[in-house]
């Protein structure tokens, strides 16, 4: 009895049941010739191999003929043909090799590869994964053929980082460590001035500093995600991309451990979590001064330690205030210090450069000597590593990329750093 590998449908064109009937029977073919093979198997394995490559010769010139109806119906079945082929020879070829310990026959083999390839075939004829699908109809109508055209990808537009980070401020050294351990200075001057002048043979004013010792230990920072096998692979420059992109994702986790780390394990002691906290009024400015003010009282404070403010940072709210900032009364004009930097355009508190971040929230004010007053220990570069054995990537077809560095954070001067508290809350 004839089988049906490849199903003949009523609305199919007459060109399209031929083709379709050329198959079956081909199939058909080849499933009688596997039937005789086996029967001469115990005679001559050799002769039934040769009849099977007859076969397959012969099946050969009718894919060739179902490829030139095809074409000329304009339907591309190029590469669904080639892979029906090679499928083909797979199971007339590679198949022939008969398992020796179980004296599996061949034509037995053959058997277990041809059955329910009916299914199969038309995937083959399909090709789901090209991403193009053919649906063959009347005469009369139109063959639709979807995503037959690879949309074109422009250039990858990454998602919003700071602009500004704490290490483009703050020293960074290597190491090759697991913990950072140094002595941390406090100045412990009568009145913060010794006289150094004595009498001869008097005793000597003794330099006070107190003197501890801290342990910074180097901690992991990471984050991965997963994204799509065919983003890496199609997409023009993915992997830059994300080569790129994924470190300044890396520098926002930094910046929050660096600022407001809360010093539990496994987290770094931040700078603003453990600065002092202004006491307003200070040196004049009272606690209803504009913000302007209220950061150069901090930095006043900061060089009454001995200390050079280089850098304020507050939150883009109150970068606004500070730009804006107008004198009270009916003039309303611009306020100054205020001045930008002509070279990076900088905005200024006379020569402290302001920079908003978005770890603060309005309210927030934090100054400091980040050139000298601490300093970042980085354990190797950050890492980049591609993978597709996380969790169940390999059947989603998806790659994790994950990203990873180990820093430490040593404080050397806590008096280096001073947090104000501004205005905050603004209204139109």
């Amino acid at each position: 009895m004839k089988k049906e590998f490849i199903k003949i449908e009523a609305d199919d064109t007459v060109e399209a049941k031929a083709s379709k009937a050329l198959l079956n029977e081909a199939f058909n073919s080849l499933d009688e010739a596997t039937q005789k093979s086996l029967e001469s198997y115990q005679k001559a394995q050799s002769e039934s191999t040769e009849a099977i490559m007859k076969k397959s010769e012969a099946l050969e010139d009718t894919l060739k003929k179902f490829k030139e109806q095809a074409e000329l119906e304009g339907k591309s079945y190029g590469e669904q043909i080639s892979e029906l082929k090679t499928a083909l020879e797979h199971l007339n070829l590679s198949k022939v090799k008969m398992e020796e310990t179980k004296r599996k026959s061949f034509g037995d083999t053959i058997m277990e590869g041809l059955e329910g390839k009916g299914a199969e075939i038309q995937k083959f004829l399909k090709n789901k994964n090209s991403g193009m699908e053919m649906t063959l109809k009347a005469a009369s109508n139109m063959t639709v053929i979807t995503n037959a055209v690879a949309p074109q990808f422009t250039n990858i537009v990454g998602p919003a980082h700071e602009l500004s980070h704490a290490r483009n401020y703050i020293p960074v050294s290597p190491t090759n460590s697991n913990l950072i351990r140094y002595v941390k200075f406090t100045n412990d001057d009568v009145n913060g001035v010794v006289a150094p002048v004595v009498g001869q043979g008097t005793l000597k004013n003794q330099f006070d500093y107190i003197e501890t010792v801290v342990d910074a230990p180097v901690v992991k920072i990471a984050g991965w995600i997963n994204v799509a096998d065919e983003f890496l692979e199609d997409i023009v420059g993915a992997t830059s991309f994300l080569s790129a992109d994924l470190p300044m994702k890396l520098y926002d986790a930094e910046d929050l451990q660096i600022f407001k780390g809360d010093g539990t394990t496994g987290n770094i002691n931040g700078l603003y979590t453990q600065a002092t906290a202004l006491s307003l009024p200070y040196a004049g400015v009272l606690s209803t001064a504009n913000n302007i003010d209220k950061l150069l009282a901090a930095a006043t404070y900061v060089r009454r330690l001995k200390r050079i403010t280089t850098a304020a940072w507050v939150s883009p709210e109150d970068y606004l205030n500070i730009l804006i900032n107008k004198s009270a009364g009916a003039t309303q004009v611009y306020t100054y210090p205020i001045v930008f930097n002509a070279n990076t355009g900088q905005l200024m508190l006379g020569d402290i450069p302001v920079i908003q971040h978005t770890v603060f929230n309005p309210g927030e004010g934090f100054v400091g000597d980040f050139a000298t007053g601490c300093r970042i220990f980085q354990k190797a570069d950050a890492t980049l590593r591609f993978s597709t054995e996380n969790v169940d990537n390999f059947v989603k077809n998806l790659t994790t990329v994950l990203i990873e560095e180990r820093i430490a954070l040593a404080d050397f001067y806590p008096e280096s750093f001073v947090k104000v508290t501004l205005n905050g809350t603004y209204s139109g």
